[in-house]
């Protein structure tokens, strides 16, 4: 199982390198085992928003890529219980940090605020408190295309 994982995620980072169109994703070598969950929500993110906005890499040790969002995975995250995910802009760093039990959804949710996208009202929208699927609004997906040159 581990094996197919990384098997498809090589396949992934030589189809999706990195380039000057793209936000690129870095799983942290301690998310590795989530990370056909962090690819998946890459897709749903990208299919959402009609484009390839965002790119998955593998860092291999634990260096920083400027400009790139870090996925890293942490047993139980501090504070509320019901949280699975959170997005914090660093100095020099912009991180995402999961858990084990952390679902594509709530992950895209995450690189959606990594992005620069705040909390909705609308409980039909991926950027809803606790979202149940990957929707975003027209301003949203315009927003986020404009990441992009």
């Amino acid at each position: 199982m581990f094996r197919t994982i990384l098997s498809v995620l090589a396949l992934l980072l030589v189809a999706c390198a990195p380039d000057q169109t793209s936000t690129v994703i870095a799983i942290h070598p301690s998310a590795v085992s989530k990370a056909a969950d962090i690819i998946q929500a890459v897709e749903d993110l990208n299919t959402a928003i009609g484009a390839e906005v965002f790119t998955v890499i593998q860092l291999e040790g634990y260096e920083l890529i400027e400009g790139a969002a870090v996925v890293r995975l942490v047993e139980r995250l501090a504070g509320d219980e019901t949280v699975a995910g959170r997005t914090f802009h660093r100095a020099h760093s912009l991180d995402i940090v999961i858990e084990p039990e952390t679902k594509p959804r709530i992950i895209a949710h995450e690189l959606c605020h990594a992005a620069g996208l705040e909390h909705v009202e609308d409980d039909s929208n991926l950027m809803f408190y606790a979202p149940l699927r990957v929707a975003l609004a027209a301003t949203q997906r315009e927003y986020l295309l404009g990441l992009v040159p």
